[in-house]
């Protein structure tokens, strides 16, 4: 009953999963384990989705069927097939190399099939409202057991690059948008799903101080200084929705017990391609070197040890 419940957040941010996948291949690095064998409940939006499915599809002998330099390389494979010459440039052909892409990766396999219990956003445009692929809900309602390949396009679809993608859910015609312009960082409705439904995740008596929280950015263009923060505040204002949520369900969680780290990433320029990955590739290696980010990841996932809140 003192096992702690670890949750892994992906944020939304297109090619720039890509520096979400080193960040998670310098943590893997740090603890020696593979991300699947650290987290219990792994959320992402859009681009950060994508990483969730793909890390927890099975493989042979029920062990996951890509490794993280698998997935960074099927995202280098696909930027180079839409962001040409430092510029973005559509073809018209960017869909149908993602849908090959999903259907080589995901085959048939559904969402009740994952390693681990993954909570994917999209957004739909009947209803105006986030609907959350999850594999929970997919082992307990039949009619929601789709495919990862439709999670996947479902979480993905960015007109004018990927169009509006539909799925049937539960008896409903969805039309599928990318959710991350109304939840970039799923980090707080990720906790709040494990929090409601701890009794699935963990067990009942669940309490805020059992949970690890990491959230892993894909960069951004303004923020300045250390590239991590222990201090979940810092990301409340910009949860709004996930928030709201908690209060409609009239759940009370005290945040600051919450053991948590969010990984982030100062880019300094709104422009992003494989050309400027290649350019902060050292920056991004040079986390695994830095003892006090690796002694705070380490204490983060540790079992036995608990992160002291900044």
């Amino acid at each position: 009953m003192s096992k702690k419940l670890y949750i892994l957040s992906i944020d939304g941010g297109g090619l720039k999963g890509l520096i979400a996948i080193r960040i998670l291949k310098i943590i893997e690095e740090i603890t020696g384990k593979k991300i699947t064998e650290t987290f219990d409940l792994i959320g992402g939006t859009s681009t950060g989705g994508l990483i969730a499915a793909a890390l927890t599809v099975k493989g042979q002998n029920n062990q996951p069927k890509l490794n993280l330099e698998q997935i960074e390389n099927m995202y280098l494979d696909a930027g180079q097939a839409v962001f040409k010459n430092d510029s973005f440039q559509l073809s018209g052909k960017e869909t149908d190399h993602l849908n090959d892409l999903l259907h080589q990766t995901f085959e048939e396999k559904r969402i009740a099939e994952t390693l681990l219990p993954i909570f994917v956003p999209t957004f739909d445009l009947n209803e105006k409202r986030i609907i959350v692929f999850k594999t929970r809900s997919a082992l307990q309602e039949p009619g929601k057991n789709i495919k990862l390949f439709d999670v996947c396009r479902a979480t993905s679809a960015l007109p004018p690059v990927f169009p509006t993608y539909q799925v049937e859910y539960h008896g409903r015609q969805l039309e599928c948008v990318d959710s991350a312009h109304h939840l970039r960082n799923p980090a707080i409705a990720v906790l709040a799903e494990a929090w409601k439904h701890r009794s699935y995740y963990l067990h009942p008596e669940l309490k805020e101080e059992d949970i690890v929280l990491l959230s892993v950015s894909t960069g951004n263009f303004s923020r300045t200084g250390k590239n991590w923060s222990t201090n979940i505040q810092q990301i409340l204002p910009e949860q709004s929705i996930a928030t709201r949520y908690i209060q409609e369900q009239n759940m009370r969680i005290d945040m600051k017990k919450i053991k948590y780290m969010r990984v982030d990433l100062s880019l300094g320029s709104p422009i992003f391609n494989l050309m400027k990955f290649a350019e902060i590739t050292e920056r991004l290696n040079s986390l695994s070197k830095n003892s006090q980010f690796s002694d705070e990841i380490s204490a983060l996932l540790s079992s036995d040890q608990s992160l002291q809140q900044g």
